[in-house]
């Protein structure tokens, strides 16, 4: 499984885009460079248990996980910060889960029973922000019995510019495959499709080489 924090450290531009944090007035490295005695930090897991919840305190708390400061919070105020926050993860509605909030659960909701299947199910969230970190934080909780999920992205509908006025592609679809690439191991690539929508043609990674390897290792560990 690979590290939560480099996870995070490479999905942070994403996560900063986040509508809600850009009122943030600090950056991660700021917010963990202060003091903080252990009233603070209950403070801060305590408010994560409001509704509705402000943007500070996860966004606090996330800074110390990104940050590898997670030490300086005692592992009992870690899983309730995880405890706190697990019905917004839990809600498949079409509301956006903060990155923030998903990554406080990813990195300390592992002592709950309805953790595995809670992750799994933010990978088919409405929402395709929600979506995008899940997937990022993929190769955190996914296990190898279950990776055939990410094959569903093949079809995920979401796109955009590649760049400001550039050509469209399913980003999705790529970064799953990507992924799944390097779960398996499998390095063979393949040319680019394209698929119209709205007079437009969006690009995206073949699947195909990949498809055909999957489906000849069936007696394979990755398969359920």
């Amino acid at each position: 499984m690979s590290n939560l924090t480099d996870l995070l450290e490479g999905i942070e531009e994403r996560i900063q885009a986040n509508e809600r944090w850009r009122s943030a007035t600090l950056s991660a490295k700021q917010v963990v460079a202060q003091n903080y005695n252990a009233q603070d930090l209950e403070k801060l897991v305590s408010a994560l248990a409001n509704r509705p919840l402000h943007f500070d305190a996860p966004f606090r708390l996330w800074s110390f996980i990104v940050e590898r400061q997670e030490s300086r919070i005692s592992n009992t105020l870690r899983q309730r910060a995880a405890d706190n926050v697990a019905d917004i993860v839990r809600t498949l509605s079409a509301s956006p889960v903060g990155p923030d909030v998903f990554s406080i659960f990813a990195a300390w909701g592992v002592h709950r029973a309805d953790y595995y299947e809670t992750c799994l199910q933010l990978l088919q969230h409405p929402d395709e922000s929600t979506r995008s970190v899940a997937l990022a934080l993929a190769p955190v909780f996914l296990q190898p019995k279950d990776y055939c999920r990410l094959i569903d992205f093949r079809l995920d509908a979401s796109f955009g510019e590649t760049a400001m006025g550039g050509p469209l592609r399913f980003g999705l679809r790529d970064e799953a495959l990507s992924i799944l690439e390097k779960l398996t191991g499998f390095s063979e690539s393949g040319g680019d499709c394209f698929e119209g929508i709205a007079n437009s043609q969006i690009s995206y990674r073949s699947w195909s080489p990949f498809l055909i390897w999957w489906e000849s290792h069936q007696d394979h560990q990755f398969r359920r």
